[in-house]
């Protein structure tokens, strides 16, 4: 028994300090008083006694706290899971909203082109109407020219 004295209380330390007295309560606990041969503690040495409300009352709380501690655990990770699919699925639209207005874009210079082009088709059938047109009246005037020759 005298290791354990040794290892309870070491040289340095006076029975008066907290921290000598921590491990000294700890072995009189687990080996009693009439083990251990340490008389800090008179009261509990001559008149032990369970605290079973109290152990019981700590041990549910150590639960409580425990569970609540591991629950946050999870419901922390579950909350930085939705967090990242839900700026990932933001990104996506962003991106998605980008391509619709380049299509929008890109509809807005087609029907431009378009629109332009029909201009240039409707000056191009004018041209040709007018060449046409022309045409008739050379085609007329060569007709007229080749009667009065064959008449005269």
């Amino acid at each position: 028994m005298q290791v354990l004295a040794c290892v309870a209380l070491p040289p340095n330390r006076t029975p008066n300090s907290f921290a000598a007295l921590v491990p000294s309560r700890r072995y009189t606990a687990m080996f009693g008083c009439e083990n251990f041969g340490y008389d800090a503690f008179p009261d509990e040495c001559v008149d032990s006694q369970a605290h079973g409300f109290v152990a019981a009352l700590y041990f549910v709380a150590v639960v409580i706290i425990s569970t609540f501690f591991v629950l946050n655990l999870f419901v922390g990770a579950i909350t930085a899971a939705i967090a990242d699919a839900k700026s990932e699925l933001e990104h996506e639209h962003e991106e998605e909203e980008q391509i619709f207005a380049d299509d929008e874009d890109d509809d807005t210079r087609m029907e431009n082109r378009l629109n332009e082009l029909s201009e240039v088709m409707a000056k191009i059938t004018d041209a040709v109407e007018e060449f046409a047109q022309l045409e008739k009246e050379r085609k007329a005037s060569s007709i007229i020219k080749q009667a009065t020759s064959r008449a005269g």
